[in-house]
């Protein structure tokens, strides 16, 4: 059963955001990797025993987030699968002018004794047999029980975020804007408000590109960046029922546009708010809601934005402990 943490994550009623007069944002900043990732690594260690070896398709966040919560236990490590390339990634800016690279997350994810496992992402779709074999074949498996976490685990770990927004909320919002679109965070999200609140119509946003600025929010898994990229929007796609039992139905995910990444980034600057570009990305999506939900008022509605974190500037600080 899905519930709120004991130690929820700030809301933030920023109030007007250019035209827009009753925002709210998840600060999911505040986690100790940084990201709302966390959410998912506690569950997963919460809830497994035995010798377990984690492993993610990751661009780094994920990563992290599982390295560290596993050093911290005997039974349990961590591979994460990245691209060839992925070393030479550029991260950032962030909302107070920081970078990283893709080496900057491999150090950190081997200091805590997680492997890292270089994969061609584009050739196909991996299942967790492949992601094993992967894993066994580095002479990493072993006797571990290897559990796949890309695509979440069999009980909801993101939920959380919605159902905690609504008890501190005093009334639920208009309109919630959500990254990742397609992906864990969202089908989360969506399943919370459809059961819990009516009135609620979720964004969810992606991006087509792959050298994105927000490029975290790059998941061609999970929907067709061609058509993202060329209608502005794209449906979700989905193994149905998804590992929680769910039976998932497309929707439709929205573009944001490098412009928009670029605004979020700005607006977190303004508001003090620390967020990578994936992260702020839904507050410069702000002004496209009216283009998507008919009699959408800016004056009135209430808006929810989810701050997903910065893991750029955490990582700093992570290094540093």
């Amino acid at each position: 059963m899905l519930t709120t943490s004991s130690n929820p994550t700030p809301l933030l009623a920023l109030g007007r955001v250019g035209r827009h007069a009753q925002v709210f944002l998840k600060d999911e900043s505040v986690h100790p990797t940084g990201t709302f990732k966390d959410r998912l690594s506690s569950a997963a260690v919460g809830r497994s025993d035995g010798d377990v070896l984690f492993g993610s398709i990751s661009y780094g966040n994920t990563a992290i987030s599982f390295a560290r919560a596993c050093a911290k236990l005997s039974w349990a490590r961590f591979v994460g699968f990245v691209p060839p390339d992925f070393a030479a990634w550029t991260f950032g800016p962030s909302s107070t002018g920081s970078f990283a690279t893709g080496q900057d997350f491999i150090d950190q994810i081997r200091s805590y004794g997680g492997a890292i496992l270089e994969v061609d992402l584009s050739e196909a779709i991996l299942a967790d047999d492949d992601l094993a074999t992967l894993a066994c074949d580095a002479g990493l498996l072993n006797d571990s029980c290897f559990v796949n976490v890309t695509e979440g685990l069999e009980y909801p770990a993101y939920g959380s975020i919605a159902l905690e927004a609504l008890e501190q909320l005093d009334a639920p919002p208009n309109i919630c804007v959500v990254q990742f679109g397609a992906g864990i965070l969202a089908n989360e999200i969506r399943d919370v408000f459809e059961r819990l609140s009516s009135q609620t119509v979720v964004i969810p946003i992606s991006t087509p590109d792959p050298r994105s600025l927000a490029r975290m929010l790059y998941g061609p898994i999970w929907l067709d960046v061609l058509s993202l990229e060329a209608a502005g929007t794209s449906m979700s796609r989905h193994a149905s029922p998804d590992r929680t039992g769910v039976i998932r139905d497309p929707y439709a995910v929205y573009m944001v546009s490098e412009d928009q990444i670029q605004q979020g980034l700005s607006i977190a600057r303004d508001f003090g708010i620390s967020a990578e570009p994936s992260g702020s990305a839904g507050l410069g999506f702000l002004d496209a809601i009216e283009t998507i939900v008919p009699n959408y008022d800016p004056e009135t509605d209430r808006v929810l934005v989810i701050n997903t974190g910065n893991g750029i500037d955490r990582l700093t600080e992570l290094e540093k402990s």
